[in-house]
């Protein structure tokens, strides 16, 4: 990512220099070369150094908070969420498996809470509250910049972002699991303050989105190679997507839909409505209709 970044001449720039406008020419240079998602990626992985930047009094603004779409179009090909069958395929796959069935439980919350996969490893056991029963969300990890760590604590990605994400009570007895052998554990990392971490690598240090894009790529692989190799993608952001459109076709209230996903506007809860198909369509006329 670094390296793809010293292709441009702003690479050279002094950071207390840089100007929104040098990042919009960055960002039309760019497009030139690389995919919509690619500069998304790279403008969020530069956009992390300014915040740090911004909290070590280097610089006063980070010049990198431009709206892509104002700059350039999204060529982005749409994922499409899992159907249900196809979900509780990819868990049933998961929970029988010698080599995956560890990383079934986190599958399990992602698919059923909706969370971003940021969120999930910045939980703590101080973040699961038994007695209200939710998951309350004030910080997320990022893996952007790590540090000896191989983390750091950010705010969450909006103000809508801190919630209270109700559990089921699957959901529930996997975290009551969690915090016991996170209480049990000699183990405790310490990143910004905070320790008590639920999720942790092998190595003992907290995990990041990056682990769970690999695991998920692993896993994707051994689906596809013995139950069905048109299988589609699978990654930590489409088990959000897929809970926000099931819960969506399950009719879900909008505005309730958007508080447990933190979407900062309606439109982009709605947006998943629009994920529909004949038969949830047909399954939602009959509901209707016949109540």
């Amino acid at each position: 990512m670094i390296a793809s970044t010293k292709n441009f001449s702003i690479a050279y720039k002094p950071i207390d220099k840089i100007t929104r406008m040098d990042v919009k020419n960055w960002i039309i240079e760019a497009d030139k070369k690389y995919a919509y998602s690619t500069i998304n990626n790279m403008k969020g992985f530069i956009s992390s150094a300014f915040n740090e930047a911004i909290n070590d009094d280097l610089v006063r603004k980070n010049p990198f908070k431009v709206k892509l779409k104002g700059v350039i179009s999204d060529d982005t090909v749409p994922k499409k969420s899992l159907t249900e069958e196809e979900m509780n395929s990819f868990l049933c796959f998961m929970q029988n498996s010698n080599v995956y069935s560890k990383h079934y439980d986190i599958v399990y919350i992602l698919f059923y809470t909706g969370m971003r996969i940021s969120e999930l490893c910045g939980l703590t056991k101080d973040n699961i509250d038994f007695d209200n029963n939710c998951i309350i969300i004030d910080h997320q990890i990022s893996s952007c910049i790590p540090n000896k760590k191989g983390a750091f604590i950010e705010s969450p990605k909006s103000k809508a972002g801190y919630r209270s994400i109700p559990m089921i009570k699957e959901v529930r007895k996997i975290f009551r699991k969690l915090v016991d052998e996170t209480n049990e554990s000699q183990i405790d990392p310490v990143i910004d303050g905070l320790h008590g971490f639920l999720f942790l690598t092998r190595k003992g240090m907290v995990s990041n989105a990056i682990d769970w894009d690999n695991r998920f790529k692993r896993m994707l692989a051994k689906y596809r190679e013995e139950i069905d190799s048109q299988f589609p993608e699978v990654t930590p952001h489409i088990c959000r997507h897929t809970f926000c459109t099931l819960m969506a076709n399950k009719g879900m209230n909008i505005k309730t839909l958007q508080y447990i996903m933190g979407h900062e506007k309606m439109e982009m809860t709605a947006d998943y409505y629009a994920d529909g198909s004949l038969s949830e369509a047909q399954k939602e006329l009959d509901r209707i209709i016949s109540g």
